[in-house]
């Protein structure tokens, strides 16, 4: 029994050194790092937020929200399209993602929830806002949304997080920690394929995801979200977004194989008559990326009230 905890504590200790060892993050997300970001930056309650505020300074304020470990950078092209069509445009990184702090404590929904509410109260404190929400993201835009339902005049959420999942031992403290490092953490680059139908596209935007992981809490804040938002049921968020009622489009890539399209009816009967779907066909997890033109527009039109109205 000795021999067989010793060399269990061997393997415990090559496993961890290992993991030490080919972990990327070495750096440090200081003022010199961010100052070669093409980001601006501001200081809330719980650490720096990058963000980029662009468009006409009148315009109705899009806000738009990343996913789960992809930064804002991806949403660069469709702040583009909506600043054409007349909106101005706010896409931000989320805490331990991209060019924001990784601050400790635990990554759920109240803080990105006060994360976003502090933003816009710095950058947009009287306006009601267009929120665009992607994957986890679109949970982080749903929750603000019933939260702050005077905030938010109309809602888009892109192939929506809305089912728990079960993350196996990476749930666990101590061992999940070890797992994570040793498994799921060196195969996540690779994981982003999942996103897109064509894997050309995995390729071209990958660098915008690895960009990140040279600093140091990019793990960390992973792992937490892991386990204080992917586990739990978000059905609660969307039982109270109905109760407010803000109009809201489910926008969905037709082959989405992160979170599946087959999953939309049930989300439409959470909501409630105030939220419609439509999908974009040969399109994955980021029809953005893979369908530009027709997401965009899609996207245009439902946000065309908001240009009538001046909000």
């Amino acid at each position: 029994m000795r021999q067989l905890l010793l060399w269990l504590l061997v393997i415990v200790g090559l496993g961890g050194l290992w993991a030490w060892l080919q972990n990327p993050e070495r750096l440090s997300l200081d003022g010199g790092a961010r100052a070669r970001a093409p980001m601006q930056f501001a200081t809330l309650s719980e650490g720096v937020t990058a963000f980029r505020l662009e468009g006409p300074t009148a315009a109705p304020l899009v806000v738009l929200v990343h996913g789960f470990s992809y930064p804002s950078s991806l949403w660069i092209d469709t702040a583009s399209a909506l600043q054409a069509a007349g909106f101005r445009t706010l896409r931000y990184d989320l805490y331990g993602r991209g060019w924001s702090d990784r601050p400790g404590g635990p990554y759920d929904l109240p803080r990105f929830r006060r994360q976003l509410d502090e933003l816009l109260a710095l950058l947009a404190p009287e306006l009601p806002v267009q929120l665009v929400g992607l994957s986890m993201g679109g949970l982080v835009a749903a929750d603000y949304a019933q939260a702050h339902p005077q905030r938010v005049d109309r809602l888009i959420l892109m192939a929506p997080f809305n089912t728990a999942v079960d993350v196996g031992p990476l749930a666990l403290p101590g061992i999940g920690e070890l797992l994570a490092h040793l498994a799921y953490f060196p195969r996540q680059p690779g994981l982003q394929r999942a996103n897109f139908t064509d894997a050309r596209l995995h390729t071209r935007y990958l660098p915008g995801f690895e960009a990140q992981l040279a600093y140091r809490g990019y793990r960390r804040a992973i792992l937490s979200t892991l386990r204080e938002i992917i586990v739990r049921d978000p059905t609660p968020v969307y039982r109270q977004l109905a109760a407010q009622s803000p109009p809201t489009l489910l926008l969905w890539g037709r082959d989405d194989r992160v979170v599946p399209l087959a999953e939309a009816p049930a989300l439409l009967q959470q909501i409630g008559p105030a939220a419609s779907l439509q999908v974009i066909d040969a399109a994955g997890h980021l029809p953005q990326l893979e369908r530009p033109a027709a997401t965009h527009e899609a996207m245009r039109r439902f946000l065309a009230p908001a240009l009538a109205n001046g909000d």
